[in-house]
């Protein structure tokens, strides 16, 4: 009967929702490979996925229960993901996140993750893998996840892809703090995940981020879980949703190595108190799945991309390390470490005086950085040139300050000091610790908030995790614990504040549906080769099924070009300048036909255009600058983008 089961309490049943989500999604992504996708297929699989969910809970040996504080963080984690569906953005302006719109709308088309057609060359974000055949340049599993939700509800449906994702994420985040402090240092570590700047921002854009912060937090949760449990099963199933980010984002592969390295060491340490059953090495077929899933997806469509990134990361960091600054950082830091190693042997030879040595290096610490941001702040002023090798970590700590992140750095810093973590904490902080691989190189254009998205996924989370469980530890009394605790999430609010209800590119869909309709299947249309406003072509090629070349990119070969115009009924210039409309074609073998205006709102970014200037400047630029160029961050300030184009209608194609 029903009530002789045992109870599955909320912790279990968050980390077990998770893995049969990653199993579904996994099974998709291998029908995606073999080209077996159909609208059908996800339908199906879906189906025999809830279905034996609701079997086991029916028929299974535990049953659900939910205590009513579990019951009120379902609630609030519920209602905190409604409100991001609600303001999510629309169809993004061009950069990654068009490129996985678009990929997951192709896969919908073609059931494959590739598809032919010679008017994709210009569009970032795809591979040609021979024969003007294409595949998303990303790793399958988000746009995948994305064609799920298309194949369910449209476009609109998949703009609240990340909502589920996103439950899960903070439902495991609060067990995590939970499991490390106390329930309310779970609630306080996804209130402030919340409402924190970037968190705000990015769930509501489509970015696979979102994803990957899903795998990752799932695999601390069930470290810590398999931990406080004793329980070997748990720790190996750690290494299915680690694995699983292989298929999400190249990166995912130093946190897999880092996870088996905590496995390693919690098997020695723990090799009395775990629960070993030879039954439990079965679950190693998970995480193995995950790899061939990877290599199919390799053998068939390469990874060129991907690993071609993880190159130029390894590449930056290589070159880092050979810069003369990082060697005198090295020399520093060892000459530091020496001396007060030195003074250390001496108090505790000469004297009977007892001293933490523990605070001494941490309050060395400190203090050398105080020192060091003081006297880099006076430089700065006096506007000397310095070198982005030695400047971009400064950068990186200098945007954390401008999100007010500091005063969390604070807390943790004070929590290290005062040895409140437990080990268990640590061990978290070490499966995290390639997030801070972007510190020494963020790798990413340098405009915010677009600049954050490399912390967002596991970085910042871990970062308010560690906050909320300092918080709790320092044994504050109840009263000062929500003083303090309101404080911090005030902070947050008060940055994201001008962005809580914020939806960029509202309207602009219909806008530029109505554009497309002017245009049938037997036209083509040539933007002013650009990649600006040109990245509407995402929606109108790739949703509108119109014919939009936003640039020349891949056309270099004119005579090729021009026969692939005369294979149209009519072709088209679309542009936002008043002469000089295309270089293909003279202004007198333009016919005007009309204008159009496009209204929308948008973000209004900061530090734009600095990347650039550093290339102009071969890596060199005025620190007083850049700080000028911080002012405004993170964004807060939205305007409502304006844009008149005009359609020409060219009158002759002839070959030239």
């Amino acid at each position: 009967m029903d009530f002789m089961k045992k109870k599955i309490y909320f912790d279990e049943l968050a980390i077990l929702v998770s893995v049969v989500f990653f199993i579904w999604l996994g099974v998709l992504v291998f029908f995606a490979e073999l080209g077996w996708l159909s609208k059908l297929a996800i339908f199906a699989v879906t189906i025999v996925a809830v279905a034996i969910s609701i079997l086991w809970v029916i028929l299974g040996p535990k049953r659900i229960f939910l205590t009513k504080k579990d019951f009120l963080i379902v609630v609030i984690i519920l209602l905190i993901c409604v409100f991001v569906g609600i303001f999510h953005h629309s169809f993004p302006f061009g950069r990654d996140p068009a490129g996985y719109v678009s990929a997951a709308l192709k896969i919908f088309e073609t059931n494959s993750l590739s598809f032919s057609g010679i008017l994709t060359r210009p569009f970032h974000g795809f591979t040609n893998l021979g024969n003007d055949v294409f595949t998303s340049q990303f790793l399958p599993a988000y746009n995948v996840y994305l064609t799920s939700f298309y194949a369910f509800g449209g476009l609109s449906l998949m703009f609240w892809a990340n909502v589920p994702i996103l439950f899960l994420t903070l439902c495991l985040v609060f067990l995590i703090a939970k499991r490390l402090s106390s329930y309310a240092g779970g609630i306080v570590a996804v209130l402030l995940l919340s409402f924190f700047y970037s968190f705000l921002w990015f769930a509501r854009q489509i970015n696979s981020e979102n994803l990957f912060m899903l795998s990752m937090i799932c695999s601390i949760a069930f470290l810590v879980y398999g931990i406080r449990r004793r329980s070997l099963g748990y720790l190996i199933l750690g290494f299915f949703p680690s694995t699983f980010s292989i298929l999400i984002r190249g990166e995912g592969i130093p946190y897999i190595i880092f996870y088996a390295i905590a496995f390693i060491a919690v098997l020695v340490y723990l090799r009395k108190q775990l629960l070993f059953k030879n039954a439990a090495w079965v679950l190693f077929v998970f995480p193995l799945m995950n790899f061939v899933i990877f290599q199919i997806y390799i053998t068939l469509y390469g990874g060129g991309y991907v690993f071609g990134q993880g190159g130029n990361i390894i590449g930056s960091i290589s070159g880092f390390t050979k810069t003369q600054f990082f060697w005198l950082e090295i020399l520093g830091l060892f000459s530091v470490i020496f001396i007060f190693s030195g003074i250390r042997f001496i108090i505790k030879k000469c004297t009977s005086f007892k001293i933490s040595f523990w605070k001494l290096y941490l309050g060395l610490f400190f203090w050398v950085l105080l020192v060091f941001e003081i006297l880099f702040w006076i430089w700065s002023k006096s506007g000397l040139v310095i070198s982005w090798d030695f400047y971009r970590s400064q950068y990186v700590f200098e945007i954390f300050h401008l999100y007010l992140l500091t005063v969390f750095f604070v807390i943790i810093f004070l929590a290290v000091y005062k040895k409140v973590y437990q080990r268990l904490t640590y061990l978290v902080i070490f499966v995290a610790l390639p997030s801070a691989v972007f510190i020494v190189d963020p790798f990413i254009a340098l405009d915010n908030p677009w600049f954050m998205r490399r912390f967002f996924a596991v970085f910042i989370p871990v970062v308010f995790m560690l906050t909320a469980i300092g918080l709790v530890n320092f044994k504050l009394n109840k009263k000062a614990f929500i003083a303090v605790a309101m404080v911090l999430l005030a902070i947050n609010i008060g940055i994201s504040f001008p962005i809580l209800t914020f939806s960029e590119n509202k309207g602009v869909e219909m806008q530029l549906k109505n554009l497309g309709d002017k245009f049938t299947d037997k036209d083509i249309v040539l933007m002013t080769p650009g990649w600006q406003w040109q990245q509407w072509a995402y929606y109108l090629y790739f949703y509108g099924h119109k014919n939009f070349i936003p640039s020349s990119e891949g056309f270099e070969n004119k005579e090729e070009f021009l026969e692939l115009l005369s294979q149209y009924d009519n072709v088209y210039v679309l542009s936002d300048r008043n002469y000089s409309y295309h270089p293909m074609f003279s202004d007198k073998e333009l016919e005007f036909v009309e204008s159009v205006d496009l209204k929308y709102p948008a973000i209004v970014k900061t530090i734009w255009g600095l990347a650039g200037k550093l290339e102009e400047a071969e890596g060199n630029l005025n620190i007083a600058y850049i700080h000028r160029q911080q002012i405004g961050t993170p964004p807060r300030e939205t305007s409502m983008e304006e844009l008149k184009l005009h359609i020409f209608k060219v009158r002759v194609i002839r070959k030239r």
